[in-house]
């Protein structure tokens, strides 16, 4: 799909207002202050999801967090194994499995199955041919709302209490849990080379664009096609191609976050990353679909004890690559 700037964009705007089953990515990676003893729950839904999180965030944070994180937001607290998730959310080792191990070499030929589980891969792993244990959540996402209905709606920490007053949202509600989440990763600290904005509407997230990529300039939107089914289980991918013409000097990617409305995690970070589109064909029904894979070869401001690492047989590093797949309704802009 093209666009320029006066595109209508992408509208996923679809509730979980039924029982859902899915996996949550980790794609956070920074710090929070505040002590968290419950679930961050990040799909908007009226009743008990049962679910596996998938890890796609990577970095460092310094928050005490002595439970799951949980990216569905719902009215119910939910029931889920080890894997944490959120985006931007830090790898905590209170929080889930990691290593203190950071003195360990590098394991060559390390078996990468666990990674792949929760979406992580490395460089070489993207061949074709190469067997991978995958599965691919479809993060439902909240309607947008127009960017003066959105501007007009306060937007930060301190205001929370008002805005759960708003919305009628109790404060101890996991859904409150999950805003508080959202807004903590909005008024986070940038990483180094990352520029960042969370846009509240369709307008701010093409004006962001547009000024990471230029506004004079075409783009298309990359994303992980949907699964058929959609609750497709953990099963056994295999590489059918891997892309390798997408070079661009820049690119905004857009993750939504637990809101009552669209709220995207929109970021661009300025260290050497890769873009591919991988097709893969599924070992049990042959089924195919394209997933969205992206690879960032500077890991020196991640958390060194991130259990990935481990997983995957290596140390964080300024050429030390680590690859994750997008989840379904995460977005990537790429000029073309």
């Amino acid at each position: 799909m093209t666009h320029n700037h006066e595109s209508n964009g992408p509208y996923i705007t679809q509730y979980g207002k039924h029982e859902t089953k899915q996996q949550n990515y980790i794609t956070g990676y920074r710090t929070h202050n505040h002590e968290s003893n419950g679930p961050y729950i990040t799909q908007y839904g009226k009743h008990e999801t049962k679910q596996l999180n998938y890890i796609t965030g990577y970095m460092t944070h310094n928050h005490e967090s002595n439970g799951p994180y949980i990216t569905q937001y719902g009215k119910h607290e939910t029931k889920q194994p080890n894997y944490i998730s959120g985006y931007k959310y830090v790898i905590d080792p209170k929080g889930l499995p990691s290593t203190n191990s950071v003195e360990d070499l590098p394991i060559p030929n390390l078996d990468h199955t666990e990674a792949f589980k929760t979406g992580y891969f490395s460089f070489d792993d993207l061949h074709v041919g190469n067997v991978m244990t995958l599965q691919f959540p479809v993060q439902e996402v909240s309607p947008y709302l127009s960017k003066k209905e959105a501007d007009s709606i306060p937007f930060s920490m301190s205001q929370l209490p008002s805005i759960l007053q708003l919305f009628s949202i109790p404060e101890e509600s996991p859904q409150a849990k999950s805003m508080r989440g959202a807004l903590e990763e909005c008024e986070g600290e940038t990483v180094t080379g990352e520029t960042k904005i969370c846009a509240n509407s369709l307008e701010s997230m093409l004006e962001f664009v547009d000024t990471i990529i230029g506004s004079n300039v075409k783009y298309s939107i990359l994303t992980t096609s949907n699964p058929s089914p959609r609750t497709t289980p953990l099963q056994k991918y295999t590489v059918l191609e891997v892309s390798h013409d997408i070079d661009v000097p820049k690119w905004v990617a857009c993750h939504p976050l637990p809101y009552p409305y669209a709220i995207y995690y929109c970021h661009y970070i300025a260290t050497k990353t890769k873009v591919f589109k991988v097709s893969l064909v599924s070992d049990e029904n042959g089924d195919k679909m394209e997933a969205l894979g992206v690879c960032h070869f500077d890991t020196s401001e991640w958390n060194p004890n991130h259990i990935i690492f481990k997983q995957l047989g290596i140390k964080a590093g300024k050429n030390s690559p680590v690859c994750h797949f997008f989840p379904v309704n995460h977005l990537m802009w790429i000029p073309i």
